[in-house]
């Protein structure tokens, strides 16, 4: 192709457009469509007309990803630690105590973090002391483990 904007196409000279120019012949011609409210299930294939706006955090809080135990990663950075067990923060249930140095607290998927904790030990990598009143962390584990972070799917 050469350099300058004429190129021959068949017969005729046509200058060739830029994208910009195009865009903006394209839009000159085009009449957007009005928006429309319609069923959940009639909006297959269809875009939005205004941005979709989240109207609080979700999570509304950090999360537990897991069924194990609320730590502190400080306490957990080898096998065999050993940590009070001081409750259990259920799905649905806000945390009624902070975890401490050497503590831990039982957690179910979806619960929140209770403040203290950084990271969330799996169930499967425990042990129970005999008493069930110590729990054993069988792996190391790191700060921000198995917790989803306040607002990590939609921002408010």
């Amino acid at each position: 192709m050469s350099n300058d904007a004429e190129t021959t196409w068949g017969k005729e000279p046509h200058r060739l457009l830029s994208l910009d120019e195009a865009h903006e012949r394209i839009a000159a011609e085009v009449t957007p469509l009005a928006g429309q409210v319609v069923a959940l299930d009639r909006a297959v294939g269809r875009v939005l007309a205004s941005p979709v706006v989240a109207s609080e955090d979700n999570p509304a809080f950090r999360k537990a990803m897991m069924d194990g135990f609320a730590v502190r990663a400080a306490d957990c950075t080898r096998p065999g630690a050993e940590l009070e067990i001081l409750g259990l923060v259920s799905a649905g249930a806000e945390p009624m105590q902070a975890v401490g140095d050497g503590q831990a607290i039982q957690i179910n998927t979806g619960a929140p973090v209770p403040d203290g904790a950084d990271a969330v030990v799996r169930i499967e990598d425990t042990t129970l002391s005999a008493d069930s009143a110590r729990v054993i962390i069988n792996t190391p584990i790191s700060a921000g483990k198995h917790i989803a972070p306040k607002a990590s799917n939609t921002r408010r």
